[in-house]
């Protein structure tokens, strides 16, 4: 994979890519500016953060929460 860009636009960090092997197939492919962590810590970080963001969309669509007025 390589990313292109236009003219002087260029990306001001380095990047690196890692590929997971999911627990059901296929692949995830990520790009991350973090160079020091193994690709299994990373891969670690990112199912963590996925399980949060599955937990915020099930509460989305499952609990009656709405906005709180603001006083003023």
């Amino acid at each position: 994979m390589k990313l292109a860009s236009k003219g002087d636009s260029r990306l001001p960090m380095s990047l690196r890519r890692i590929r997971l092997k999911r627990d059901k197939g296929g692949t995830i492919t990520l790009l991350t500016n973090d160079l020091e962590r193994t690709a299994v810590e990373i891969a670690a970080l990112y199912k963590g953060r996925w399980q949060i963001e599955l937990l915020f969309r099930w509460i989305k669509q499952h609990l009656d929460i709405r906005q709180i007025p603001r006083r003023q």
